[in-house]
């Protein structure tokens, strides 16, 4: 497992102040309905700032994104085909990114739901954010907290951390709160797994669900040497073998 680890380590970018790359592989950094920022500036230089959910690229060379529920006078000042835009995107894969890149709006659909199409420029600015790389998983796990106890699924894990994500709705957690995530996956059912400690130390969201990241505690990094000895990776992600 751990020469598997490494080989996927190599092949991701290493970590760098900033980078220039082709747009095709920027995007492949961006998750689906996770959130990306809009500034956008209109012909007269008026400028508008707001959240909206990345969906992703189509093979017409534009970038689908749901806008944000704004006003009538918001959508009509600022979503217009033609104007400019900055829009930045964090990238949770590898080691992390935060995704700069300048766009158009090329297509706006207001009805029967709403739906905007921004132009790809041929390259994206990409700031690294580790010094090492996460690895895609989807692992069931409960949460244990002084407050709560929840279920939740690990999206993504490194050696000095995860991230997992819960429903919006019900108990949220805070920034520095200390918890438990205990495996529960079915698939880890063989294995005595001990839990991961930590604190979270960052909140997101996407879709319908909060992102949390959690950094481990010295025993948290001790229990996710053992979780990872029992993944392998498919090719796609790391999965219990």
């Amino acid at each position: 497992m751990d020469s598997q680890l490494t080989d996927l380590a190599d092949s991701t970018h290493s970590p760098t102040e900033e980078a220039t790359l082709h747009s095709s592989e920027a995007l492949e950094l961006i998750e689906h309905s996770s959130d990306i920022t809009l500034n956008i500036t209109t012909p007269v230089g008026r400028k508008f700032y707001c959240h909206a959910q990345f969906i992703g690229p189509h093979s017409s060379s534009v970038i689908f994104i749901e806008p944000p529920q704004i006003s009538y006078d918001d959508w009509h000042d600022y979503f217009q085909e033609g104007f400019w835009l900055n829009a930045k995107a964090i990238g949770q894969r590898g080691f992390g990114a935060i995704i700069h890149f300048r766009s158009q709006i090329k297509f706006i659909q207001r009805e029967p739901f709403p739906l905007v199409a921004l132009s790809i420029p041929q390259s994206m600015k990409v700031r690294q954010l580790r010094k090492e790389p996460r690895y895609d998983v989807k692992i069931a796990a409960r949460i244990i907290s002084s407050a709560t106890q929840r279920e939740c699924e690990i999206r993504n894990l490194s050696k000095n951390g995860c991230q997992f994500s819960t429903p919006k709705l019900g108990h949220q957690f805070y920034l520095g709160e200390p918890l438990t995530l205990q495996v529960s996956d079915a698939a880890a059912s063989k294995f005595d797994l001990p839990p991961l400690d930590g604190l979270i130390c960052n909140i997101g969201h996407s879709g319908r669900n909060l992102l949390y990241g959690l950094r481990f505690n010295e025993e948290g990094r001790k229990s996710v040497q053992m979780l990872l000895k029992k993944l392998k990776f498919n090719g796609s992600k790391l999965s219990f073998g």
